[in-house]
């Protein structure tokens, strides 16, 4: 029976339109921006977990958990996306090992250079949608579940979700906290992993295995 893991985020960060070169500050804040505004305003949010060494069962699905980090200043409809699996970035672009301080609006893996909201529909997934309504209270976290990990395990064993908006003002970011952030939850992942054998299991093979060393001889089971 498969039981639940959690990850936190290993790197995440936020990318502009307005500066698709610059990496922007790591602070406790990813910042999103939807295309109401004017494509100046664009921002979109990148986030990489690591299921290195949890045995993760990638025929069973995940939930990714998001806290607002400011209270709503308008309502925001949130689209998660997900890198496929296999990956392969062409050139200029990061790969799946991308890091929150280098990462850019030009060379975000999956990214639409000409979307506000959405993401490059043939390396990626859209994996739902939300919405978080004005004046939601900061702290306030929101989860998003999908199905098949698989789907978006890359071979180095990381996954990397994506985030973008509309929204009804024009004004407001969306405000989500980071990794770095120690008020609020971070990003984290809950997804399911397959257990390793209790300690009674174990020894029921060992005593198996000592049975498959005697042979049977005219009748009688002796010693190998």
């Amino acid at each position: 029976m498969s039981q639940a893991a959690v990850v936190v985020a290993t790197d995440d960060n936020y990318v502009a339109y307005v500066s698709p070169t610059t990496v922007q500050s790591n602070l406790d804040t990813m910042l999103v921006k939807g295309p109401i505004a004017t494509s100046g305003g664009w921002r979109k949010s990148w986030i990489k977990f690591d299921l290195s060494g949890q045995n993760a069962d990638l025929s069973g699905g995940a939930t990714l958990s998001l806290a607002l980090s400011v209270a709503s200043a308008t309502t925001f409809t949130v689209t998660i996306y997900a890198l496929n699996a296999g990956f392969v970035p062409s050139s200029g672009i990061l790969g799946t090992n991308w890091s929150e301080t280098a990462i850019t609006w030009n060379n975000a893996p999956g990214n639409d250079l000409a979307d506000g909201t959405a993401m490059n529909t043939s390396q990626t997934t859209s994996l739902g949608s939300f919405t978080v309504a004005s004046t939601t209270a900061a702290g306030t976290v929101f989860t998003q579940s999908f199905s098949l990990l698989s789907s978006f395990v890359q071979s180095d064993q990381t996954v990397t979700l994506m985030i973008g908006v509309t929204q009804v003002s024009n004004t407001p970011n969306l405000n989500l906290a980071s990794s770095e952030n120690t008020t609020y939850s971070k990003p984290q992942l809950q997804f399911s992993v397959i257990p390793e054998p209790r300690s009674g299991a174990l020894v029921l093979i060992g005593l198996l295995g000592g049975l498959a060393l005697h042979v049977r001889r005219n009748g009688r089971l002796l010693p190998g």
